[in-house]
């Protein structure tokens, strides 16, 4: 097994330390600081390029005007995707800077181990994730997608899918048969599903780590928190996981009342533009 020991960063005069200063420490860690810590998994980038998805501009890609003024469900669905996105990352135990740029703080539940070390890479970040609730969240939104599977339909797809944009998936026409843009709409769930198989599979049947000086077919599951218990989480200075929580959850309440504030207003705006 890799060596995966935790390790920690001093902070002096409790001022969180820098990209640099991390990285000087744990270097591995500085391609996903990059992102995590800054614009990329914050509130922040979830308002500003919503935002961006609403404006009424002639674009360089020779789509039509009247197909970006339509795009409601587009930029509804956007907005909630994106915010669930930053929002569950919190889970993981190097978290994310939620709130930046007005706080640099890291906010993690630690639910399970980040563990993309120089030694192990993605391969023992994915058997980490894969071996704790990390799995069991994935199997978890699986399930719901399932439960409406009906959703992935070609008769949903032209009754409901189509109908709410219609001039963006005429556009895509232009390019792409009908079977083609069924695949399109269908291809992050096929996504989804290949990579939770996939590395599930690698990590229990198809990998042989050694732990504990015991070589084992598989690495061991443990649904444990923070776990797997074979691997020590790594972290970073952050918030208390009691204060995170309740304030992930509202924040997600705040994204889903602005949504449906959002809604009405475009629907009305996308059926006067119909009618004009």
């Amino acid at each position: 097994m890799e060596s995966s020991g935790r390790h920690q960063v001093e902070v002096s005069g409790g001022r969180r330390p820098s990209l640099a200063a991390f990285a000087s420490v744990v270097p591995e860690h500085l391609p996903r600081m990059q992102l995590a810590y800054g614009f990329g998994v914050s509130l922040r980038a979830v308002v500003l390029l919503t935002v961006l998805a609403m404006l009424r501009w002639d674009p360089a890609f020779d789509i039509p005007r009247q197909a970006l003024n339509d795009l409601t469900a587009l930029t509804i669905g956007y907005l909630l995707g994106y915010a669930a996105h930053a929002l569950t990352d919190v889970n993981d135990s190097v978290g994310t800077m939620l709130l930046f740029p007005f706080s640099t703080v890291s906010w993690t539940l630690e639910t399970w181990a980040y563990a993309a070390t120089r030694e192990g890479g993605k391969y023992l970040d994915a058997a980490a994730y894969y071996s704790s609730l990390g799995l069991a969240m994935d199997v978890l939104w699986l399930v719901v997608v399932l439960h409406t599977a009906r959703i992935f339909s070609r008769e949903y797809w032209r009754t409901q899918v189509v109908p709410a944009d219609p001039h963006i998936w005429s556009w895509f026409n232009r390019f792409l048969p009908e079977r083609g843009l069924l695949a399109l709409y269908r291809a992050t769930f096929f996504y989804g599903v290949c990579r939770l198989v996939s590395w599930t599979a690698w990590a229990h049947l198809f990998t042989d780590p050694v732990i504990d000086g015991v070589h084992r077919r598989g690495y061991p599951f443990d649904l444990s928190w923070t776990g797997p218990y074979w691997l020590e989480a790594r972290s970073l200075p952050h918030v208390s996981p009691w204060i995170v929580l309740p304030c992930t959850l509202a924040l997600l309440g705040l994204v889903y009342w602005a949504a449906s504030r959002l809604w009405e207003p475009m629907g009305r705006a996308q059926a006067r533009a119909g009618r004009g």
